[in-house]
């Protein structure tokens, strides 16, 4: 049985995105459900996306110039990507988008400047990692954990995702989260990036998202917001696999997929480990080892 999500009546609501677009990818539609019964919605970005290379028809709509230098190429791509997740909010009715101060902890600083393309992004470099998280940004995040209350929630990325700022971004969260005072209560999500691995440890719960065609719809459009994304891949490809197709068909055939496997009756549903109410912080560190052992 799936879980009743109408039964949560979050204070406020944070969305922790790495990205500007993991969260319609990964649970939009949970995401406009909830943000329709709780006024209290952020929108966090991690990253402005700046670091991602665009396509040439992407850039030169938004006035990009051979003559721009690296530092100017990637502020009109962070614009651009800020601009799309602030669409992208507004149609899933989450209230504010947030973007963690100017930092560079996403980035490998010993990458050499040759390995980077001729907009600024990070190309698909072998043993790129990005670097070590900023001050700035642990400051913001502890600062946001502790406006919270018990009645609070926050979505992260799943702790299993491959991509290494997927987990820097959830690791980062839970270290403030186990230094506050309370715990508010955590949902991890599943982007498209995320290992095919059902782990629920001790202290959640596995509480799947099932919804029908309308909050389908709202979804693909807060994906297909994103346009600079669509453009990339038509151009470039795919950082992550070999699949062409855009995020919003990858997204609802993976979300249909799931609901078949759960035999629900409703055509699509996304995948969530939800915290019990009660979560203690020993709890929480036992199964965080729980998930790094799988």
């Amino acid at each position: 049985m799936a879980h009743d999500w109408n039964s949560i009546c979050p204070s406020c609501i944070l969305f922790v995105s790495p990205h500007p677009d993991d969260i319609c990818i990964g649970m939009g539609a949970l995401a406009f459900n909830l943000s329709q019964r709780t006024t209290d919605t952020s929108m966090v970005l991690i990253t402005d996306g700046s670091e991602g290379r665009m396509a040439d028809v992407t850039l030169l709509r938004h006035g990009w110039q051979n003559s721009f230098d690296r530092a100017s190429s990637t502020r009109i791509r962070g614009s651009i990507r800020i601009a799309e997740a602030r669409n992208e909010a507004a149609l899933l009715n989450i209230a504010q988008v947030v973007k963690l101060p100017s930092q560079d902890w996403h980035q490998n600083p010993h990458t050499d400047a040759s390995a980077m393309d001729a907009y600024g992004g990070l190309l698909d470099i072998e043993g790129f990692k990005p670097g070590p998280i900023d001050d700035n940004a642990r400051r913001a995040v502890i600062s946001m954990i502790r406006a919270l209350n018990t009645q609070a929630l926050i979505f992260l990325p799943h702790p299993h995702d491959r991509q290494h700022i997927h987990r820097i971004t959830t690791r980062l969260f839970l270290d403030a989260i186990l230094a506050a005072p309370d715990i508010p209560r955590i949902a991890f999500y599943e982007a498209l990036s995320c290992h095919k691995k059902a782990i629920v440890p001790d202290g959640f719960l596995d509480a799947p998202f099932c919804y029908g065609e309308d909050e389908s719809r709202i979804k693909t459009k807060a994906i297909k917001a994103h346009i600079s994304q669509h453009e990339r891949r038509a151009a470039i490809g795919s950082y992550t696999s070999a699949d062409s197709r855009d995020y919003a068909t990858i997204a609802n055939e993976r979300s249909a997929d799931l609901a078949r496997i759960m035999r629900s009756q409703l055509p699509f549903a996304e995948r969530y480990v939800l915290s019990h109410p009660d979560l203690d912080k020993e709890t929480l560190i036992t199964a965080l080892w729980d998930f790094q052992k799988c």
